[in-house]
């Protein structure tokens, strides 16, 4: 089986912080880096999911999406890590 990255949507300018991308099931996911306020060259990563209907879960912030695609999920994620670390070679994470 194959990994399949999905189309990633950068941020509007290339210092930009926030990435999207949906999957074949319609799922909408977000990538955001922050920086560290204790070291401005390192950057935390989270992601999570933007569609309506996940937003009502008990998990709270961690949504269970369970639709077969973590893997191609993962791999975007990393995908626009390389991305982010092009955009900002000094960062570290």
């Amino acid at each position: 089986m194959a990994v399949k990255i999905y189309k990633i949507t950068p941020p509007a300018i290339p210092s930009g912080a926030m990435y999207l991308f949906n999957t074949d099931s319609g799922v909408e996911y977000e990538v955001r880096f922050g920086r560290s306020e204790e070291n401005i060259l390192a950057a935390s990563i989270v992601f999570g999911v933007l569609n309506d209907e996940f937003a009502q879960q008990e998990s709270g912030e961690y949504s269970v999406v369970n639709r077969g695609e973590i893997y191609n999920v993962m791999a975007t994620i990393s995908e626009v890590i390389k991305m982010y670390m092009k955009e900002h070679p000094r960062m570290i994470s």
